[in-house]
């Protein structure tokens, strides 16, 4: 299989560049427009994205070291002191070739998350820490010459994860995030492990319902 070249991923790291830069200007003007009163917030919504970095080494040789994701999240602060609980959604999508004849291959990941942070608040900057669940959807769509069509399945795992959140203001806050991810899957007697590195980051509104 083959290595993708360094060309891709400097257009996969721009293009990154170019759609979180838009997303932190319309977060900022949100911020602005629908900002609520200075208070604490209980509930929160996200937009992330980053790259993965899959441990699989089969993976690596089809599609490169690296994949971007794009996703989202909600989370509320429960009743405990200085405890949230949140959803998370990622999506993930690339294209590799076959190692024999070169054909294009396609990969589509979805993973939605279930994660427990404990979090410190010192004044603009909050950093976190905690645990969390994973459910892995995966499809790998083969060319028309494979003697099967694509192979596709899901997988339970689960992760830890650290970061900090630096707020803009009290509705805007910008997170970067380091989180590892342990899952492992067997699909027509081959083994393959999802599991990873993700380090992306996040532009967060917080309000109160």
């Amino acid at each position: 299989m083959l290595i993708e070249s360094r060309s891709l991923q400097k257009a996969k790291v721009k293009n990154l560049k170019k759609y979180l830069s838009l997303l932190l200007l319309f977060f900022y003007l949100a911020g602005i427009v629908f900002a609520q009163p200075e208070e604490e917030k209980n509930f929160a919504v996200g937009i992330l994205s980053g790259f993965y970095f899959m441990q699989d080494n089969v993976f690596q040789e089809t599609y490169g070291k690296s994949l971007p994701f794009f996703g989202g999240e909600c989370y509320f602060k429960l009743p405990l002191k200085n405890i949230e609980a949140g959803l998370n959604f990622k999506h993930m999508r690339d294209k590799g070739k076959t190692t024999f004849i070169g054909e294009e291959i396609n990969l589509a990941i979805t993973s939605i998350s279930l994660s427990f942070r404990y979090f410190i608040n010192f004044n603009k900057f909050t950093p976190f820490l905690g645990p969390g669940i994973d459910c892995i959807f995966y499809k790998e769509k083969y060319p028309d010459a494979f003697p099967v069509e694509s192979m596709k399945g899901s997988s339970f795992g689960f992760h830890i994860q650290a970061g900090c959140y630096y707020h803009i203001n009290h509705a805007i806050a910008v997170k970067a995030f380091f989180k590892h991810n342990i899952s492992k899957t067997e699909n027509n007697s081959v083994k393959v492990t999802l599991g990873g590195a993700e380090l992306g980051i996040g532009f967060i509104y917080y309000f109160n319902l």
